[in-house]
């Protein structure tokens, strides 16, 4: 079999260098946050929102960080609100 080589990893290589962290009963639970499926059974948190979880404290600090966020929590809830009103 011929793999596809994307910077110096193969296809093959990268993939088993993501799965190393899978236990070997490749057991998995849904992220408390998002309902992704993880295998991080230890936390229950899947790499995106424990990356969220890790570093929003900090970005909160930053009043710039807050009306960022503020934007993106505003835009969603408009977004939720013209889905629901359009189902309607």
């Amino acid at each position: 079999m011929k793999l596809k080589k994307i910077g110096k990893m193969s296809d093959l290589e990268k993939i088993w260098l993501m799965t190393q962290h899978v236990k070997e009963d490749n057991q998995v639970v849904a992220c408390k946050f998002c309902d992704h499926l993880t295998p991080m059974l230890g936390t229950g948190v899947c790499d995106n929102c424990w990356e969220v979880v890790r570093r929003i404290e900090k970005f909160l600090k930053s009043a710039a960080g807050r009306v960022y966020l503020r934007h993106l929590i505003d835009s969603y809830e408009s977004k939720k609100e013209n889905t629901e009103n359009d189902q309607d």
